[in-house]
This record gives C-alpha cells, sequence and structure tokens, in this order.
C-alpha cells in the first residue's frame, strides 16, 4: 500500500472531496494542514499551489488531477465509459459552481449580492437540470451507481449551505442522494470527526 500524504490549508476548500475519498476507501492518510507557514512552504509544492498529493514521496498537483488518480486507484469509477464521461460532466459542473461563491469576500452586503447572483442564475439552473436529467426516481446516487460524483456533489453543497442553506429545499431528489451520501458509514464517521473550519 502507497503512503500518503495530503497538503492542504486548514479549510475544507479543494481539498475536501480528497480526504472524502480516502474516507470512504479506509486508507490511512497524512493530512497535512498549512496554517500561517504558507509564504514559508509554498516552494515545497510544484508551482506553489496546493492540493499536493503526495504518494511515495511523488508529489502531485492539480485538484482534478488527484481526484482522477484517486478516483481510479479505489475504484470510484463505473465499468461502463460514457457514465464516467457523465461523471467528468457533473464533477466539472460542481467545480463551476465552487468557483464563484464568495469565500474571501468581507463587505458583507457585497457577499450576498455576489451569494443571491451565484444561487439564482448559476446554481438554481443548474440544479435544476442534474436532477432532471440525471438522478433516477427514488436513487441515493445521481448516475445510479455511487461514484466519485456522488462525493463530490457532497462537498459542494456544504459549500453552498456555507453561504445559504435553502438552496435544495426544492430539490427532493438530490437532497436524497446528498443526505445518503453523507450517511454512508465511513462518510459518516469522517464528517463527524472533521475539524470544524468556517470554509
Amino acid at each position: 500500500m502507497p503512503s500518503y500524504k495530503l497538503s492542504y490549508f486548514n479549510g475544507r476548500g479543494r481539498a475536501e472531496l480528497i480526504r472524502i475519498m480516502f474516507a470512504e476507501a479506509g486508507v490511512k492518510f497524512v493530512d497535512d494542514r498549512i496554517t500561517d507557514d504558507w509564504p514559508k512552504r509554498k516552494a515545497e509544492f510544484p508551482f506553489g499551489q496546493v492540493p499536493v498529493l503526495e504518494i511515495d514521496g511523488t508529489q502531485l498537483s492539480q485538484t482534478a488531477a488527484i481526484v482522477s488518480y484517486l478516483a481510479k486507484k479505489f475504484n470510484f469509477l463505473s465499468e461502463d465509459d460514457l457514465t464516467n464521461g457523465k461523471v467528468q460532466e457533473l464533477i466539472g459542473i460542481f467545480g463551476d459552481c465552487f468557483a464563484k461563491l464568495p469565500f474571501f469576500e468581507k463587505d458583507e452586503k457585497k457577499k450576498a449580492a455576489a451569494v443571491a447572483e451565484q444561487v439564482n442564475t448559476k446554481i438554481i439552473p443548474a440544479f435544476t437540470k442534474i436532477q432532471e436529467k440525471f438522478v433516477p426516481d427514488c436513487s441515493s446516487t445521481l448516475l445510479g451507481e455511487f461514484t466519485v460524483a456522488d462525493m463530490a456533489f457532497l462537498t459542494v453543497v456544504d459549500s453552498i449551505n456555507d453561504f445559504d442553506k435553502t438552496v435544495f429545499e426544492n430539490f427532493p431528489k438530490l437532497k436524497k442522494v446528498y443526505n445518503d451520501t453523507c450517511a454512508r458509514p465511513k462518510i459518516a464517521a469522517y464528517l463527524k470527526t472533521r475539524p470544524q473550519t468556517p470554509f
């Protein structure tokens, strides 16, 4: 079994999906949470960015590359190539939603306006289409089988909930997928014990 070390800031952010994948796989890793020593440590990492996953001493950077590597390694993909294309499609949509959330906005009025714009013009239309197009009735998963897309969905919902907890009240099928993913035993254990951070 390889040794793994994940380096990221002390928050969920772009590393949380990776942490959840490790939890669901039942694979141990070093959770290297960078705090106030970032200026000194930045040079340690390719391109001066995190997250970075170290695998037996070899560094892999960029969130999408790490997620893709672990999804294959831990069998979080489908046996069907088209379904895997849909997995990547969904992860891309979730990434777009995440990227536009105003995590670092200090002005509360600007933050509220940015959240409202994002929710009304991007998130609600996107998730309306996802619920209609992808999720089977009474399903615990987005695509009819458990994949990394379901874990990615969990992380983006958590991030949206940081700003507006009402968004998913009108998406019962998606809410079931989220709740059922959170209830998977290994993921539930991780969520219960993970450090509580603003985002």
